[in-house]
């Protein structure tokens, strides 16, 4: 039994140690020692700081960086390449606009239905039936 543990245990170690083997590895290209980039002054300031992210294609050393996305919208690598950037509205903006165009409908949809007597009428459409009263007759109460 305690073998077992002990092999079991020392398996992500094992596993572990193929990693570096196994991993892709990308090499990109360094900016740093680019002329024109270093001429650019540095961002001191997060306003001023690039966030868009890059679009890559290392096979023919491309690389184009996207604009800075909101919270509404973002960019997503495409192209031939893949290294051009592409506008795409952000997922949750889809379910919000379907949800309302949804409730919306269904609203307006029974709206009608009432509007048109389809459900809960206003108006009986079936007659009363005339019902002859009967007078009642006082109970004769007897007393002891």
């Amino acid at each position: 039994m305690k073998s077992w543990y002990l092999s079991i245990s020392r398996w992500p170690f094992f596993f572990s140690s193929f990693l570096p083997l196994i991993s892709p590895f990308t090499t990109w290209v360094n900016y740093a020692e680019d002329a024109a980039r270093l001429k650019q002054p540095k961002p001191s300031t997060w306003s001023e700081k690039p966030m868009g992210q890059w679009c890559r294609n290392t096979t023919n050393d491309l690389h184009t960086q996207c604009p800075r996305a909101s919270v509404a919208h973002e960019w997503y690598c495409c192209g031939e390449s893949g290294a051009e950037c592409c506008f795409a509205v952000q997922g949750w903006v889809y379910l919000l606009t379907g949800c309302i165009l949804f409730v919306g409908l269904a609203t307006l949809i029974f709206h009608l239905l009432l509007h048109f007597g389809v459900i809960w009428p206003t108006e009986r459409k079936v007659e009363l039936k005339k019902f002859k009263v009967i007078e009642e007759k006082p109970h004769l109460i007897t007393t002891p």
